[in-house]
C-alpha cells in the first residue's frame, strides 16, 4: 500500500510476506537516496506487527502515526532530518496538572502542588511544538481524572491528522 508520494519519491508499506515485520519500499527518481533512510526504518519496523493495514489506511502502532498521514509525513520528515544531523522535536510531552494524589517513584514533578494549565497554555505548546515538527503529543503530570479535573477543550486545529 502506499503510504507516502512526493514529487520524486513513493513509499509503499508491506505486512504480507515479510513474516512478522513491517517493510517499506520506495520508488521513483530519489529513491536511491531514501535508500539508508528506509533501511533503518526497517530496521525498527523489523519487529512491529501492524494493528491493522486496509484499502486505505496502515496502522503501525501507538507510538508510529498511521499512514498515510500528516502526522506520518511529519515522522518520515523528522528521521531525515536526524540522519542530515538536522534535529527536529519529534515527540512533545505536555504535564498538564502537577497536583496528584499518588506518590509514584518515577514522577519527575518538582513537587505535589501546583495549577492546572489553562487550555489556552495547552493549546499554544502544542502549536509551536507541531510548528517545530512534533507528530506525537503526549499528556502527563499529575492525575487531572483523580483529582476531579478533567478539562474539556479541543485542540488546535491543524491540516490533518
Amino acid at each position: 500500500m502506499q503510504i507516502a508520494k512526493k514529487p520524486l519519491l513513493k513509499i509503499e508499506a508491506s505486512a504480507e510476506g515479510t513474516g512478522e515485520g513491517i517493510q517499506l519500499s520506495a520508488h521513483g527518481p530519489a529513491a536511491l537516496l531514501a535508500k539508508p533512510i528506509i533501511d533503518q526504518i526497517n530496521k525498527v519496523f523489523s519487529t512491529e506487527k501492524p494493528i491493522s493495514s486496509g484499502p486505505d489506511r496502515f496502522i503501525f502502532s501507538t507510538w508510529i502515526p498511521p499512514a498515510p498521514s500528516v502526522a506520518f509525513d511529519r515522522m518520515l520528515n523528522a528521521q531525515v532530518g536526524a540522519m542530515i544531523r538536522r534535529p527536529m522535536p519529534d515527540q512533545f510531552s505536555i504535564a498538564v496538572v502537577k497536583a496528584c494524589p499518588n506518590d509514584c517513584l518515577h514522577c519527575s514533578a518538582p513537587s505535589r502542588q501546583g495549577e492546572i494549565l489553562s487550555s489556552d497554555v495547552i493549546k499554544g505548546a502544542i502549536s509551536q511544538a507541531l510548528d517545530m515538527g512534533s507528530y506525537l503529543v503526549t499528556f502527563d503530570g499529575g492525575s487531572p481524572c483523580s483529582a476531579r479535573i478533567c478539562p474539556t477543550w479541543s485542540l488546535p486545529s491543524t491540516s490533518g491528522p
